[in-house]
């Protein structure tokens, strides 16, 4: 007798395999119908098992799918195929295309209104001649109302009609219009408040009572409460009910854990076993103050720091901010311990560019050369102990992303004048460029200018160790250990230079799922003279790396070759693992 077919219930499959198919790639059709895709790298369990049910789910899906893009004789059958592999079949059929696009007022309007609909008409994002989606014309329609509220009319109504005809394949679509009156910002009114101060939120809030109405205005200001990290829920309520032609906004805020604790750890060829371990609160007594305390280690450097922030300190855009920290930094030639101390104000003039002012001092208690390089220090270097300084930053950010940019440029720009306990004064500055484009395909390409400079009339023999430049590490040459790029004495010890010029370059590409790679190349080096003016001999590194795409970003290694041979550091690869990239 043939064997039995086993219980429907006993049926486990593996994966799943999408076949007819032509318009959409399997791997879009697939994460349409939210199939769980096979891990690369199988640690955390078997794989996905899916029943036959799951299956018919997920035909059921992808057939949904299908008609929101046009395809409304789409059918998705799971074809029954014995496991571990399930097999869905695609009849897609010919799409249904947009014959027309009428949009109008519902009733008289201004000559205001009527051109500001021809404005909006010509970034509808469905149009005649295209494949009639569900997307474009639910998109048409929020197209449509946004438009209007950012002009001034809080509560403009749509009207959406679409005629589809399956026998010829074609759609007409109609949004009827009703603007609404125009308004103007009125009182504001918070609700949920518990702990915070009502009159620091307040300038959070972009907007003035009288001014014209504006949706942007009204995400402004939600973006700005949840950036203060107090509130698990941010919600701004423009109400219908005012005085004429104003429009009241309540604020409804529901107050979440204001304490945290950050612990980190990684690894690196130079640094070996790194750790961070912190606590923050970001309320003191009901005042909105951000105060923290963080420890940090490695076999470079060894910090306990302490920062208080206070938000919102003049006016929305200027925050008052501090930081102290006692650490021992090692570097090749030498080690030291610094007590060092900033306070000043952080502004951001537009949501792009920003600046950072702070007065700061630094007060080296103790400065140990490395016995094995047998290093000599000048009276200047032993006597410049305790340094005064300005901090000035300049940054203008114009990409997509904190952690994994796609796109746009990252400029800094600092200066910090300062002056010795001894008398000598100089200025140290440094420029920095970053950019980030996409290449398609999910290909990104990365690159990095930075250059410094020390400008004094001292010779280099006056500026304090600390504070002159060196090259090498993780974030300037990859391939080399720390600190161990610069010029050189005469007997070989490292000394740094009153100049810097490092250059990098990335691309960064998909692998398959969450993992990427990417590959690099640095080049970089500490010189004798102010921003590599006298010319700079540069030292190389390149390497490769992959990165795990993670709910607080990418993390991952890379490993970094040198190119050039240097007598301070005699390895021939770094291995760092990262959070993020270098650059």
């Amino acid at each position: 007798a043939p064997p039995e077919a086993p219980p429907a219930s006993a049926i486990v499959y593996k994966s799943v395999r999408v076949t007819g198919h032509a318009a959409f790639t399997e791997d879009r059709l697939l994460q349409a119908a939210e199939v769980p895709s096979i891990p690369r790298f199988r640690l955390f369990g078997p794989g996905p098992s899916l029943s036959p049910v799951d299956v018919t789910r997920a035909a059921s899906e992808i057939a949904l799918f299908y008609r929101r893009q046009g395809f409304f004789e789409a059918a998705a059958l799971n074809a029954g195929t014995p496991p571990p592999v399930a097999e869905i079949r695609v009849e897609e059929g010919l799409p249904t295309v947009c014959e027309s696009v009428v949009v109008r007022l519902a009733g008289p309007g201004s000559g205001e209104e009527e051109a500001l609909l021809a404005l909006l008409l010509e970034d509808l994002p469905l149009r005649q001649g295209d494949r009639f989606t569900a997307d474009a014309y639910e998109a048409s329609a929020g197209h449509l109302i946004r438009g209007f509220q950012e002009a001034g009319h809080p509560f403009p109504v749509v009207a959406p009609e679409a005629q589809v005809d399956l026998a010829s394949r074609k759609a007409r679509a109609l949004f009827s219009v009703t603007p609404g009156p125009v308004g103007v910002f009125g009182e504001v009114t918070f609700r949920g408040i518990r702990h915070t101060e009502e009159v620091l939120l307040a300038r959070a809030v972009t907007f003035r009572r009288g001014s014209p109405y504006r949706i942007s205005e009204v995400e402004k200001t939600q973006e700005a409460l949840y950036r203060t990290g107090l509130f698990d829920s941010v919600v701004v309520r423009p109400r219908r009910k005012g005085p004429e032609g104003e429009v009241p906004v309540v604020i409804v805020l529901k107050e979440g854990r204001h304490r945290r604790i950050r612990l980190g750890a990684g690894f690196s060829t130079d640094e070996d076993l790194r750790w961070r371990a912190g606590w923050e609160t970001l309320r003191l007594r009901d005042r909105m103050i951000s105060l923290g305390f963080e420890f940090r280690g490695s076999s470079l450097e060894r910090e306990a720091s302490a920062h208080l922030r206070r938000p919102y300190f003049l006016d929305r855009d200027t925050a008052l901010a501090a930081h102290a920290s006692f650490g021992k930094i090692k570097l090749p030639a030498y080690t030291y311990h610094t007590l060092q101390g900033r306070v000043g104000l952080e502004h951001a003039f537009t949501s792009r560019f920003s600046g950072r002012l702070f007065a700061a001092g630094e007060h080296v208690t103790r400065l140990e050369p490395d016995p094995s390089v047998a290093l000599r220090l000048t009276r200047e270097a032993e006597e410049a102990t305790t340094i005064a300084s300005l901090q000035g930053v300049l940054t203008y950010n114009t990409t997509d992303a904190p952690y994994d940019p796609r796109k746009g440029w990252l400029l800094t720009a600092a200066a910090e004048p300062s002056v010795t306990q001894n008398g000598i004064r100089f200025l140290k500055a440094t420029a920095e460029a970053r950019h980030y484009r996409s290449l398609g395909r999910n290909l990104v390409w990365a690159a990095r200018l930075k250059v410094g400079g020390i400008l004094t009339d001292q010779d280099l023999s006056g500026i304090p160790l600390t504070r002159r430049f060196y090259a090498g590490g993780q974030a300037s040459v990859r391939g080399y250990r720390f600190g161990v790029l610069g010029p050189l004495s005469q007997v070989g010890i490292l000394q740094g230079g009153k100049g810097l010029l490092e250059l990098s370059t990335e691309v960064r590409f998909p692998v398959r799922g969450d993992v990427s790679g990417l590959v690099f190349a640095d080049a970089g080096n500490a010189t004798t003279k102010p921003f590599a003016s006298g010319g700079a001999s540069l030292f190389t590194g390149a390497g490769a790396g992959l990165r795990f795409k993670t709910p607080v970003g990418p993390v991952g290694v890379d490993l970094a070759w040198k190119l050039r041979k240097t007598p301070v550091d005699p390895s021939r690869y770094q291995i760092a693992f990262f959070i993020g990239y270098a650059f």
